[in-house]
């Protein structure tokens, strides 16, 4: 293959490689979108269920804090009459006997205030989780229409930029050798997509080793693709800028 020739190919690799690159980006910045959609989707899904839970634990327990008020009440109604007895019992015997009483409802009452004061506690968590968990899944709601429509058009941009590196990439194929095409295409497999490389001085930037000086030699030649010793990528010298 001459010189002229050499220098052609790799170009058209460095072409191919521009579009393969492109496509790969592409390809993933389309999945990351998708990802995002559909974490929102799976969160809005997820939050749906928590909220039904919690939802339905919350008339339980104001169910459960109402009843322990009531009997609260009544029992500190009850306590407070018998206190009040006390005042107006004629023998000891009957005092000791209030007394007992007494005693009986105040523990009674301490008892059902503790279980109320519990109860309302974790009412009043679980409603503050409720409503929070709510207004979050309302929010999301509204979002994910603008954040869908916002998505598909950019999937949409993305998927016509690709078509286009396709067909550019199948324009550029049939111009290549096809032995030094299928080589690019196993080296571009194994090495992420970066088949061909640049060489900055004699150090290959593709795997930042240094070539040995006869190659370095005959890549300046340029009278054949020539391949780093170390990554097997092809090297080529760095484009020169126009000035």
């Amino acid at each position: 293959m001459k010189g002229g020739d050499i220098k052609e190919t790799i170009k058209m690799l460095l072409e191919i490689q521009n579009c393969d690159l492109e496509m790969k980006r592409i390809t993933e910045k389309a999945d990351q979108l998708k990802k995002e959609l559909a974490s929102m989707e799976l969160e809005i899904e997820e939050l749906s269920r928590a909220v039904e839970e919690s939802g339905s634990r919350l008339p339980e327990l104001e169910e459960r804090k109402n009843e322990l008020e009531k009997r609260f009440n009544e029992e500190q109604k009850k306590l407070k009459e018998k206190e009040e007895r006390l005042l107006s019992v004629k023998t000891n015997r009957e005092f000791q006997a209030v007394t007992r009483e007494v005693a009986s409802l105040k523990k009674e009452v301490s008892e059902i205030e503790s279980e109320y004061l519990k109860t309302l506690e974790e009412f009043e968590t679980q409603k503050k989780d409720h409503d929070a968990k709510a207004k979050k899944l309302e929010e999301l709601k509204k979002e994910l229409p603008e954040k869908k429509s916002s998505i598909e058009n950019e999937l949409a941009s993305l998927e016509k930029k690709k078509a286009e590196l396709k067909r550019k990439r199948e324009e550029l194929v049939p111009k290549v050798n096809r032995t030094i095409l299928k080589r690019y295409e196993l080296i571009a497999r194994n090495r992420n997509g970066l088949a061909v490389v640049e060489l900055k001085g004699t150090v290959c930037t593709g795997c930042h080793m240094n070539i040995p000086p006869q190659l370095y030699n005959e890549v300046l030649r340029g009278d054949e693709i020539k391949f780093c010793p170390n990554c097997n990528r092809i090297i080529v010298l760095p484009e020169r800028k126009e000035s």
